[in-house]
């Protein structure tokens, strides 16, 4: 088991292959990101499935384009990814509930890839 936390966009380039170009162009909060990071994490730990997550949990934003709530995840098994876009608008509890929702979804998005 090998987990991967890359807040800062160096991590996500020196640890899980993302491009630099692509954070330069879409942000870390995007599609695009995290489907490349979900192929990064994939290669890099060998493993059989990897979950990728990118988000602004809030409960403040320092990104005028993109509000708190807004949540990409990827799950791939090497052979597809699935990527799912979140737009959660939490009043309460914001970040914790941000988090809980993007833990929610992976795990619904994993069993549905094993076809649970």
């Amino acid at each position: 088991k090998i987990n991967f936390v890359t807040y800062a966009n160096e991590a996500k380039i020196n640890f899980v292959d993302v491009k630099p170009e692509t954070l330069n162009i879409y942000g870390a909060v995007s599609e695009q990101t995290v489907r490349e990071m979900v192929k990064g994490a994939l290669k890099i730990s060998g493993a059989d499935i990897a979950v990728s997550v990118s988000g602004i949990a809030g409960p403040n934003s320092d990104n005028t384009e993109k509000p708190v709530g807004l949540i990409f995840l990827a799950v791939s098994n090497g052979k597809s990814i699935t990527v799912k876009q979140l737009n959660n608008t939490f009043t309460e509890n914001i970040r914790e509930n941000n988090r809980q929702s993007a833990s929610d979804e992976a795990l619904k998005m994993i069993l549905d890839l094993v076809g649970e």
